[in-house]
């Protein structure tokens, strides 16, 4: 019978849950995992330091929808790697970071990097553990797995000790569990759809808010349409909505919220970047959609909140499209476009009429956001920067403005 190493043992289990790109900065505690990924044919993507290795593989994760994955070598090696993940953890992305590990037999001997890297990367990732045995890492990679996709999804750690790496095992030995199920989560039961399509046929004034529908296409577009619903997006909900739209809201979401009646707010968290809630009417109907329960009504109850996956809410409603025609009058859709395309226009001549030097923040968003064009893939790094440019460059696919999301963190 043939025999692998343990580095094998961790690609091809990598590889069987979809994987095909490593980013990492090589080190000598993680030699072996990397021949591995190269011997299962999985992309390995070499940078300079290992927050941009995570930065990297988080990137990845939200723009393919599949698991990010970060090699980093042991102590200083997962020590600057942690911000990239604690980045990923606000944000919910499903990220695997596998860091080495001193050997077994040099524990508690000060031998080169030691470190107990579970229990710092703890407090920054939803799991974290030693991968002890050989001829159970692919079970580690899928409980890892499992971990980073539940609910919204999340970083996880595994460190591997050296003697785990480098020993080999009999491959018919190995039981290859099969691939997790990624935290699917399914749409609305009927009668709770039939409560929430009853709030909305009775809104006069409705606003869709979205933070997160789901990695790739989505019919966001749609529903506002049937709607005839100003539309907000943030976070990776961004491009859900081709830029232009006339239901499509950017430069007015405080008062447009402010005068809503009901808010379909679908991944969003209520947090600093929302106002913590503050801005709606305290008598605005609120209906909530998230994949994690904590979220329903933190900051800001919610007068139905409910846990499913908002891409699968938004086509169950926009199924539905018929009873959502809108019985009133276009007064409201149409007076929120006008005031949109006017506060744009006024934003944009104080802009352009600002001195050459120093450059103007929004005059520059302005201008490069022209320059990259709606298709593009952006990333916007932290600081003031993220909130100006928001407004400005303007994407019209699902998650090609990457920004920190809530903690913010430069580099990204």
């Amino acid at each position: 019978m043939a025999k692998i190493h343990g580095g094998q043992v961790l690609a091809r289990a990598l590889r069987a849950i979809g994987v095909d790109t490593a980013f990492t900065l090589t080190g000598g505690h993680v030699v072996a995992v990397l021949d591995g990924l190269v011997q299962e044919g999985i992309r390995v993507v070499d940078l300079r330091h290992e927050q941009a290795v995570v930065h990297a593989a988080e990137a990845y994760a939200r723009l393919t929808g599949q698991l990010g994955l970060a090699v980093v070598t042991a102590g200083p090696g997962v020590t600057d790697s942690v911000t990239g993940v604690a980045n990923a953890l606000h944000s919910d992305t499903p990220l695997l970071v596998i860091g080495g590990r001193h050997f077994v037999r040099q524990e508690l001997k000060g031998g080169l990097q030691e470190m107990d890297h579970p229990r710092l990367m703890s407090s920054v990732t939803k799991w974290a553990a030693t991968a002890w045995q050989t001829d159970r890492l692919a079970d580690y990679v899928s409980t890892a797995a499992r971990h980073a996709f539940a609910g919204r999804g999340g970083p996880v750690f595994i460190d591997v000790p050296m003697e785990v790496q480098f020993d080999m095992v009999e491959e018919s030995g190995i039981t290859w569990p099969p691939p997790p199920d990624r935290g699917q989560i399914g749409g609305l039961e009927e009668k709770v759809l039939e409560r929430a399509l009853e709030l909305m046929q009775n809104s006069a004034r409705p606003v869709i808010f979205a933070s997160a529908v789901g990695p790739g296409p989505n019919r966001l577009h749609d529903l506002a349409e049937a709607w005839q619903a100003p539309a907000f997006l943030s976070g990776r909900a961004r491009g859900s909505i081709p830029s232009g739209h006339p239901l499509l809201g950017v430069h007015t979401r405080s008062r447009t919220m402010a005068d809503a009646d009901l808010v379909l707010a679908l991944g969003v968290d209520w947090d600093f970047r929302a106002g913590y809630g503050e801005h709606l009417a305290p008598e605005a109907v609120v209906i909530q959609v998230d994949r994690d329960q904590a979220k329903i009504g933190w900051n800001r109850p919610a007068t139905l909140g409910m846990v499913a996956d908002p891409s699968r809410v938004v086509e169950q409603l926009t199924g539905q499209a018929g009873r959502l025609r809108p019985g009133r009058e276009r007064t409201w859709a149409d007076n929120f476009s006008a005031a949109e395309s006017a506060t744009a226009a006024a934003l944009r001549t104080e802009a352009m009429a600002a001195a050459d030097s120093p450059v103007d923040p929004t005059r520059f968003s302005i201008e490069v956001g022209e320059f990259f064009g709606k298709e593009s893939i952006v990333a916007v790094d932290g600081g003031d920067i993220v909130s100006t440019a928001a407004r400005w460059i303007q994407v019209s696919s699902p998650g090609h403005l990457l920004d920190p999301g809530p903690f913010g963190t430069l580099g990204t």
